[in-house]
């Protein structure tokens, strides 16, 4: 499945294209540019496989990736389980970040980064069902929502299966979002706030909470938001 968000390049005849040589079976979206989080919304719910996984344009899987997938899933698969957490790589070989902390097999996302010290991005792949509980929100005037409001949410119910296994190779093109991260944070103020909001009421520790606290206060700022200070609660 593609979504594509408003694309001015030739994307519309390269999908064509492939559609019409019917090697495979695509199904092709286009939707107003209006964001990743809100292509992804689409994404899932029209998505009616057991496990979604999200593939930036820029980005591309090892020949083994969907195959592993499906026979780890179908072996480690338990309730309390929402989907798998394995490793991204560079064309080179090397690994975005770290690898996985040796010994554990299981964990929430938040705990995998500040717990266990995960450094660098990492792939995931989701339940379905699951991700159609908790879409992204959308926010008027705003292009960006940070994956990590889904996550956290997601993170209160559920664990992931940690892979110490590449699973998808990154590109980060000068024009995506890793590159413009701050630009982006600027330009979607709202969008942090809700972030930060949650992530108040969520830390593990009082540092955390008043790191929380201290960006919270920045992207109201940011925002021009009056009398949130009145407002606010931890």
């Amino acid at each position: 499945m593609i979504v594509d968000d408003g694309s001015t390049d030739n994307t519309y005849e390269l999908i064509r294209s492939w559609m019409d040589e019917k090697l495979i079976s695509i199904k092709y979206y286009r939707q107003q540019n209006s964001g990743k989080h809100v292509a992804h919304n689409v994404g899932v719910n029209l998505c009616d496989s057991e496990l979604f996984f999200c593939v930036d344009s820029d980005d591309w899987l090892p020949d083994y990736a969907v195959e592993f997938i499906i026979k780890f899933w179908e072996n480690n698969y338990s309730p309390e389980i929402v989907g798998i957490v394995g490793l991204k790589a560079f064309e080179s070989g090397e690994v975005v970040g770290s690898y996985m902390p040796q010994g554990i097999t299981k964990s929430t996302l938040f705990d995998l980064y500040n717990k266990y010290k995960k450094k660098g991005d990492s792939v995931l792949i989701f339940r379905t069902d699951v991700l159609k509980r908790f879409l992204f929100p959308v926010i008027d005037g705003e292009k960006f929502i940070t994956e990590n409001i889904v996550y956290d949410m997601i993170d209160q119910e559920y664990q992931l299966l940690v892979v110490n296994k590449v699973l998808y190779y990154c590109e980060y093109l000068n024009d995506g979002l890793t590159r413009n991260a701050v630009r982006l944070r600027k330009n979607n103020p709202r969008g942090y706030i809700l972030y930060y909001r949650n992530r108040v009421k969520i830390a593990p520790t009082l540092s955390l909470k008043f790191k929380y606290i201290t960006m919270y206060s920045v992207y109201n700022m940011l925002a021009g938001k009056k009398g949130w200070i009145k407002k606010f609660s931890i």
